[in-house]
């Protein structure tokens, strides 16, 4: 839980900063639930049977996305408050090795997604026979 919350601190400090710094509570919940949704995915993608992944209908996923990363975004306001998240101090050290570790994570996360899903696809045309082409049939006549 320290982790959790020490990466819910850097976001929120990042986001205190420049354009977002009216609403960097709201842009931290959604940062580390979207993060949260990707390692998900990518679990359930490993973990069970991969159908239901290419057969999601696009009237399906944005509901469930929607319920699952907002579950994950209530349960981290109820773990990291505002109030504990202003309080908390670390050393200038701490925080910019911190941020390198969650932007490592972060790229790391999104690469085993994509990773999962291209191995998981890898055959998956539909058809297992290769196209033939035919010389002559669509040829412009002479």
């Amino acid at each position: 839980m320290k982790t959790v919350r020490f990466a819910m601190y850097l976001l929120y400090s990042y986001y205190k900063r420049g354009r977002w710094e009216r609403v960097p509570y709201f842009h931290m919940l959604v940062a580390i639930s979207l993060v949260g949704f990707i390692n998900i995915i990518t679990l359930l993608a490993l973990v069970s049977d991969t159908d239901w992944l290419f057969r999601v209908n696009k009237d399906a996923f944005f509901p469930s996305f929607f319920l699952i990363a907002g579950t994950i975004g209530t349960l981290l306001s109820i773990v990291g408050k505002k109030q504990v998240l202003e309080s908390l101090v670390y050393s200038r050290e701490k925080i910019k090795i911190g941020m390198r570790f969650l932007v490592l994570y972060c790229v790391f996360s999104f690469f085993i997604l994509f990773f999962t899903i291209f191995m998981l696809t890898k055959g998956r045309s539909g058809d297992d026979e290769p196209i033939k082409i035919t010389p002559g049939i669509n040829a412009p006549s002479q």
